[in-house]
C-alpha cells in the first residue's frame, strides 16, 4: 500500500510541476512548485526514503520564502539562502540511511540557487542538471512516479526553454 501511496503522490507532483514550468511569472511559478512539492515530500515519506522527504519539507518553506521575496522584491541571497543550506545539511546528517541519502542534499543546495536566478531561461538551464540526479534518487528509493516526475521535469524545462527561444526570436523578427 505504501508503494502504490507514493505512486500516487508522485503523479499529482508531477502533474503540478509541468503546469509551472509553463506559468509566465516567477511568483506564480514558486507558489505552484510549493504545493507539488508537498506531495514530492509525501511520496518520500510513505516509503521510509526520510532524508529525501524533510530536505523536501525545508524546500517547501523555501519556495514560500521566495516567493514572497519576489513579489515583494526584497534581497534574499545573502542572508537566508545559506540557513536552507544549512538546514538540508543538519538533516542529511540526522536522517541519513543510505549511501545515496547525499544526492537529496546536492541538488536541493542547486534547486535552492536555481531558483534565485532572475533570468528564467538561465535558471531553466541551470535546474536541468538536479532533476537527472533527482531521477536516480527516486529510482534508488522505489519512488518511480517521483522518477518519472523528475525525467519530464528535465524534458519540460528543455521544451519551455526552446519556447523562450522561439518567443524570443519572435519577438526580435517583430521589433526590426
Amino acid at each position: 500500500m505504501r508503494f502504490i501511496l507514493a505512486q500516487i503522490f508522485g503523479i499529482i507532483a508531477l502533474v503540478l510541476v509541468c503546469i509551472g514550468y509553463f506559468t509566465k511569472t516567477k511568483p506564480t511559478f514558486l507558489i505552484i512548485q510549493t504545493i507539488a512539492n508537498f506531495f514530492y515530500a509525501s511520496a518520500f515519506y510513505v516509503v521510509e526514503a526520510y532524508v529525501g522527504a524533510f530536505i523536501v519539507v525545508i524546500s517547501i518553506f523555501r519556495c514560500m520564502y521566495l516567493y514572497f521575496a519576489e513579489k515583494h522584491s526584497f534581497k534574499y541571497k545573502i542572508h537566508l539562502l545559506p540557513i536552507f543550506v544549512v538546514l538540508y545539511t543538519i538533516i542529511t546528517i540526522i536522517f541519513w540511511q543510505n549511501p545515496y541519502d547525499f544526492m537529496p542534499l546536492i541538488t536541493t543546495i542547486m534547486f535552492t540557487f536555481g531558483f534565485t536566478i532572475k533570468n528564467m531561461k538561465k535558471m531553466l538551464y541551470f535546474l536541468i542538471i538536479p532533476n537527472v540526479i533527482l531521477v536516480v534518487y527516486n529510482i534508488l528509493t522505489t519512488t518511480y512516479a517521483s522518477a518519472l516526475l523528475d525525467l519530464i521535469e528535465a524534458i519540460v524545462i528543455v521544451v519551455a526553454i526552446i519556447k523562450l527561444n522561439k518567443n524570443k526570436e519572435t519577438k526580435f523578427s517583430i521589433n526590426r
